[in-house]
C-alpha cells in the first residue's frame, strides 16, 4: 500500500473496499476517517492507520491528523 495517502480518488476507493457497509469512521469509532479502514494501532498518546498511514494525536484536546513530516510535501 501506498506511503501518506491523499489522493481523494484514492482514499474513495478504499473507503469503498475497506467499509463497504458504510459504517461510522473518524476518532472513538474503530475505523479510520481518511480510508474507512479498521486495521488501526493506537497506544496512550496517539493512534493511526495501518491502511492509509494518517496519524492522529490524542490528549486534553480532541484528536488532530498530524501531517507527515518525513515526505515532502506537494508543494516542494
Amino acid at each position: 500500500m501506498s506511503k501518506n495517502i491523499t489522493d481523494e480518488a484514492e482514499l474513495a476507493r478504499l473507503r469503498r473496499m475497506n467499509n463497504p457497509n458504510n459504517e461510522p469512521t473518524g476518532h472513538y469509532t474503530g475505523r479510520c476517517g481518511k480510508c474507512g479502514s479498521n486495521n488501526l494501532w493506537d497506544d496512550a498518546t496517539a493512534y493511526g492507520c495501518n491502511c492509509c498511514e494518517a496519524f492522529f494525536m490524542v490528549g486534553d484536546m480532541p484528536p488532530i491528523l498530524v501531517k507527515n513530516t518525513s515526505q515532502k510535501d506537494d508543494e516542494g
